[in-house]
């Protein structure tokens, strides 16, 4: 199930294009991927529907 981070940003960017059925910016989604924290502006270029404060318990149990 996790095989997708075996190849990083380029294998979880195929994965949630499909899974999402959605194009997914590479650029926001590897500087996600390279300094493991998301900002608003990230946030809303990956999902508009969604915001921090959406995630907030999410983040808080990753981190």
């Amino acid at each position: 199930m996790l095989g997708f981070l075996v190849n990083c940003v380029a294998g979880y960017h195929g994965w949630a294009g499909d899974y999402y059925e959605k194009n997914i910016d590479s650029n926001v989604l590897k500087d996600v991927f390279t300094s493991l924290a998301i900002i608003a502006d990230q946030l809303a270029v990956l999902n508009p529907d969604v915001t921090l404060e959406d995630l907030e318990e999410d983040l808080q149990e990753i981190l």
